[in-house]
């Protein structure tokens, strides 16, 4: 089972996973992934929030508390694909 996130770190105008910013912030998420034994399935951006899928719920919960330390944006772990679009309808 994955678990998916959503952080709203960038402005709406941005919009790609190729922007330098977007890339640094799925690179560091690769790598507290790594460090954790798990692995970050899913990773786009839409409107500038990021949204990220990983295969361990306990880990991932521990990656989002320092992820919410660091940039004092609260995130929001999905535990089905039906829940996390109930949640973020409104980006279209």
């Amino acid at each position: 089972m994955n678990y998916t996130t959503a952080l709203n770190l960038f402005s709406p105008s941005v919009n790609s996973i190729h922007d330098e910013p977007v890339k640094e912030f799925k690179n560091i998420l690769d790598e507290l992934a790594k460090a954790y034994g798990c692995k970050l399935v899913n990773f786009a951006i839409k409107k500038g929030t990021i949204i990220s899928s990983f295969d361990n719920k306990d880990v991932v919960r521990d990656i989002l508390v320092d992820i919410e330390q660091i940039t004092g944006v609260k995130a929001s772990l999905h535990n089905s694909p039906e829940s996390f679009l109930d949640e973020f309808k409104e980006i279209s």
